[in-house]
This record gives structure tokens, sequence and C-alpha cells, in this order.
């Protein structure tokens, strides 16, 4: 395997990995990239969707976070409208697999 397919492998599991954890939010939706994106090398952008659901305090119709490969490594997130509640879930869902740290007495 080249170094560059290898790179590219990479990239594609550190997308796939932070969007599952995203997908953890509440009423997300969003597809994997299909066939003709893996074949045009397109497979390292993920955009997933959350829309207000009954019992929710969001009030935008939608907001999106584009999970995509960063320039120089590992993975950039990209989100628009989201609502202070969908910014918690958000970090509450990137954080959740982290480390607990001490708390200092």
């Amino acid at each position: 395997m080249s170094a560059r397919q290898h790179r590219h492998l990479t990239d594609v599991h550190e997308v796939t990995s932070v969007a599952r954890r995203l997908k953890a939010v509440p009423l997300t939706t969003g597809q994997p990239p299909g066939e003709r994106d893996q074949r045009k090398g397109e497979d390292t952008t993920r955009t997933l969707r959350w829309n207000q659901g009954p019992g929710t305090s969001w009030k935008v119709p939608h907001a999106d976070v584009k999970i995509s490969r960063a320039r120089f490594g590992g993975v950039e997130i990209t989100c628009s409208h989201l609502t202070p509640d969908m910014a918690e879930a958000v970090l509450r869902a990137l954080t959740a697999s982290l480390p607990a740290t001490a708390q200092a007495a």
C-alpha cells in the first residue's frame, strides 16, 4: 500500500470515528459516503444534520455539522445554525469517550 493510500484510509477512519460519536446526538440524520464518493476519493467528508423534534428547545429547523480531514492531519469540524443546547449536545458527544480527569480539591 502506498503512503498516499494509507493516509487516505487513515483520514476516512478519523472522519468516520468522529461522525459515529456525533450520531449519538438525538435527532441526527446523515448518510455515509456513497460508492461514487468512495471511487472519487471524496469519502473523507461527512455532513450530519439535526432537526427540531418534539420536546426539544431547539428552535432552528436544522443545524449542520461538517466533518472533514484537516489540511495538516486530524479532522476539522465546522458547525452552523446550532443553538446553545445543540452545541452542548455536540460537545458531550465528542468528549464522552475521553478519560475522566481528576478534579482539583
